[in-house]
């Protein structure tokens, strides 16, 4: 099934110097534009949807270079998800592990990065823990996103630390036509309930605002891996509130403010070696988080752009075991985040400046408390060269108080190269700074760490037929991750001595009907990975990801979903080899006035294959729901 592994059995030159990339994406270009003046063909646009995340300003994806992918919230309902990591596997280019049921740990893994290596922004907010360096996607639902755009590659020109493999930002949305409403209810099997409240109004020219609470319990399947004998199931519970105030002060200036706060309890199981995850009867993991940011944007002159930011990031997780002195902690985590950036336009260029400054600070209530600033400055300049060549240059320093100066840079190019076909390339830099625990936890941390580093190239192909009913598209990457931090058994501390390739091919092949009444899309991803000191695949990476997804709307009030995942050839952290895994879910919902009844059903076939091994899954679990609108 994953034969393409033979296809690049022979590992190509790929030119890594920042010299050899700029030279070859100068010579593109050129390429391109004499492309461009000896042509006669109508220029034909492969997508016209706006992205913000791959160039921090609005850009036609037409003319991005980097690696794109756009999840639009209102497809996502379709589609019957509930919760962002659940549509973050319909992507190419990443993959989800999951330690358990609801409420358990989640990581993502873009590119064969590690889950520190990927920056996750909620409408501009960092979300990435200052101790762990990760972002848990275990509670974050779709109640009021917009739209998720993931940027494949290195993105630390333009969004500094954590950003060395890719970025994922999850936008809300922003109402402001009158008022409306909606309560949804659902119950489902193994004790599922959730319940949702919301309301928004207001007016897009004035004062604007949204309200969401929200509040579940599940208790569907045992943390450690039933099949290995444990029993007990794991209850979680939640409960969030979400919130935005926007203000639009003039036709040029606007004000917003977004606020999100999570509380929530989940059961958790110990682990016992060598026999890995067991049953704890008493052991509870609580979080709450709060995320908080207040944006300005203005364009006081056309050729003018000013974007002011505040981010505030607060996460507490305690640990409660009443037989175990070592399961009872807290452990708080606090990002605070001001940036501006100032765009200018003056003929083919269209400059972009910003400055951020950012603390974090985080520890335990016993052992240690620390904290760190950084400060970055960044330029990239978006050229527009003739009518079908579109190329990016950044570049941005950042001075960290623990370590100094990182400084990164980044090339991407988009060439329209003939009538319904599109070229992008991007080269570009990255880096992780060591967290608080790699720097400062007792006896376990090392102050004189430095960056995890990467860079990476890659190169695709689009394809739209017809009148935009297909779209196929096939990217290549290569990457290279360096001075990665590990436990050195000599010294006894974490060290950069770790070292990581990983290369691979994205391939999407996408159909919607005429009058958008059947959607589909299917996406392939090998990923070959390498930890340079063992000669194994990176852990949980797995080399074969494929994806099929289909919306189908009968009739106007119908709506119809499914979605097949298949995982293949992954290894553990122990380099044990894991199963593959193959996941199915359906949906389905009638609309009829205010009402909307439905129905869904994850893990149709009751797959009981670990996610991670020693782990418990989620077993098949039906889904009824009522949503009224009012």
């Amino acid at each position: 099934m994953f034969g393409i592994r033979r296809f690049f059995s022979a590992r190509p030159a790929v030119a890594r110097p920042a010299a050899a990339c700029a030279a070859a994406c100068l010579s593109l270009a050129l390429s391109a534009s004499l492309l461009a003046q000896d042509s006669e063909a109508d220029e034909t646009k492969i997508a016209e949807e706006i992205v913000v995340t791959a160039t921090r300003s609005e850009t036609p994806l037409s003319q991005v270079g980097s690696s794109v992918t756009v999840l639009e919230g209102y497809q996502l309902e379709q589609r019957g998800f509930s919760s962002v990591a659940d549509a973050l596997r319909s992507a190419p280019g990443l993959d989800l592990s999951r330690s358990g049921g609801p409420g358990q740990t989640t990581s993502v893994f873009v590119r064969g990065g590690s889950s520190s290596q990927t920056l996750v922004l909620l409408d501009g907010v960092r979300l990435n823990s200052a101790t762990t360096g990760a972002y848990d996607f275990a509670d974050l639902s779709l109640d009021d996103v917009e739209r998720i755009e993931i940027v494949r590659g290195p993105q630390s020109p333009l969004y500094g630390s954590e950003a060395a493999s890719g970025v994922i930002q999850i936008i809300t949305r922003k109402d402001g036509s009158g008022f409306k409403g909606s309560a949804l209810g659902e119950v489902g099997e193994d004790d599922h309930n959730r319940l949702r409240l919301s309301a928004s109004g207001g007016d897009a020219e004035g004062l604007s605002g949204r309200i969401s609470l929200a509040t579940g319990r599940f208790e569907a399947v045992s943390a450690a891996d039933p099949r290995n004998g444990n029993s007990e199931l794991d209850r979680h519970e939640n409960r969030t509130v979400t919130g935005s105030l926007g203000w639009a002060a003039s036709d040029s200036h606007r004000f917003d403010l977004d606020l999100r706060y999570f509380d929530g309890e989940s059961e958790i199981d110990g682990f016992a070696f060598p026999a890995g995850p067991v049953d704890d009867l008493d052991a509870k993991l609580s979080r709450q988080a709060t995320a908080a940011g207040l944006a300005y944007f203005g364009q006081p002159r056309p050729e003018l752009e000013i974007e002011a930011r505040f981010g505030f990031v607060d996460d507490e997780l305690e640990g409660e075991d009443p037989t175990d002195p070592f399961g009872s902690y807290v452990i708080d985590s606090e990002d605070r985040e001001l940036g501006l950036r100032v765009g200018y336009t003056a003929g083919s260029h269209r400059l972009s400046a910003g400055a951020s400054r950012e603390e974090r600070e985080g520890g335990t209530a016993l052992t240690f408390g620390a904290e760190v600033e950084i400060d970055g400055v960044y330029l990239q300049d978006q050229i527009a060269i003739g009518e079908r060549v579109s190329l990016t240059l950044g570049v941005r320093r950042d001075d960290h108080s623990a370590f100094g100066a990182e400084e990164t840079g980044r090339a991407a190019l988009a060439l329209q190269a003939w009538e319904g076909g599109r070229i992008h390339a991007s080269w570009g830099q990255g880096f992780k700074a060591p967290t608080l625990n790699d720097l400062y936890y007792p006896f376990f941390s090392n102050p004189d760490l430095l960056p995890e580093r990467s860079e990476a190239f890659d190169l695709g192909i689009e394809h739209t037929f017809g009148e935009g009913e297909w779209s196929a598209g096939v990217t290549y990457f290569d990457a290279d991750f360096e001075d990665l931090i590990a436990f050195d058994f000599v010294t006894f501390l974490p060290q950069n001595i770790a070292a990581a390739t990983s290369r691979g091919v994205e391939a999407e092949l996408h159909w919607r009907s005429d009058g958008d009444r059947v959607r589909a899309d299917a996406s392939y991803t090998w990923n070959e990975t390498e930890d340079e000191s063992t000669g194994l695949q990176l852990a949980r990476r797995p080399e074969g990801r494929v994806t099929a997804g289909v919306s189908f709307r009968p009739a106007d009030n119908w709506r119809l979903a499914a979605l097949a995942v298949a995982v293949r050839d992954r290894i553990d952290s122990d380099g044990t080899a894991l199963e593959d895994y193959d996941r199915f879910d359906v949906s389905a919902s009638f609309t009829f006035g205010r009402f909307e009844p439905g129905l869904r059903v994850l893990n149709v076939t009751d797959d009981d294959t670990s996610e991670i091994g020693g782990y418990g899954a989620q077993g098949r679990t039906a889904i009824l729901s009522l949503d009224v609108g009012f």
